[in-house]
């Protein structure tokens, strides 16, 4: 029986340096558009998964991340794709926020008998991540029961992760966990925004809204080891 250096041996022999490690180049980082948060995270990594995750129920300014990066990259020209589980994005205030929507494919599940939100969700983006074409994709599965998302094989985030980081798209999920594990090259971990507001405090209905003022813990899979803390305050970001 041949030992595993022999083995080694003969594939090497028909596949020259297939054993040698990959030395991948550091992620090129996409600015989000929202200084205080790209002095935290850098931005958004090219040829990686991003997952920002918090409870469906709570807000946390998820939103306002993902309308202010697709502004800043459809200002330049450049394309994006929205993966919309469960048909929440609002294009109007989208747009009234510098999105150009021309640029921006729109993708709206719906449960169908034959397939759940989540389902319709990641067969779009298998087929977006394979093609090409798209700067950033982002994909909306917050509302997702935390119970079925659990139920996805690790095996479907790993194949994700070895897709993208071939090319020079960055994947981002948005969700109530961080279920991507260490597959994803960034993770933040969203807690419950602060809701600020201008003018007086009573009558409570004179008040406008100011904006919001954001926790989070960010992790970095294949960067730095240890967990960073932070807080942004978003201004007059009226989403």
């Amino acid at each position: 029986m041949a030992t595993l250096d022999e083995i080694r041996a003969a594939v090497e022999k028909k596949i020259p340096g297939a054993f040698t490690p990959v030395r991948k180049s550091p992620f090129e980082l996409l600015p989000t558009g929202i200084a205080a948060l790209d002095g935290q995270i850098g931005g958004l990594p090219l040829g990686g998964i991003s997952q920002f995750c918090a409870p469906a129920d709570m807000t946390t300014g998820r939103t306002t991340i993902m309308v202010s990066t697709m502004a800043q990259l459809t200002r330049k020209r450049r394309y994006c794709a929205l993966l919309d589980a469960h048909d929440a994005f609002d294009p109007v205030c989208a747009q009234k926020n510098g999105v150009d929507l021309s640029r921006v494919l729109w993708f709206r599940g719906r449960r169908t008998p034959q397939h759940t939100e989540l389902e319709q969700a990641f067969k779009a983006a298998d087929i977006l991540v394979n093609n090409g074409g798209f700067e950033l994709i982002f994909v909306d599965i917050s509302d997702v029961p935390e119970e079925e998302l659990r139920r996805v094989p690790m095996t479907t985030w790993f194949r994700f992760a070895r897709v993208v980081e071939k090319s020079e798209m960055g994947l981002v999920f948005l969700m109530p966990f961080a279920a991507a594990q260490s597959c994803a090259a960034l993770t933040v971990q969203m807690k419950q925004a602060k809701i600020l507001w201008r003018g007086p405090r009573y009558p409570t209905h004179a008040r406008l809204f100011a904006g919001l003022e954001m926790d989070f813990e960010v992790e970095r899979g294949k960067h730095p080891t240890a967990h960073e803390r932070g807080s942004t305050r978003m201004e007059n970001q009226n989403l």
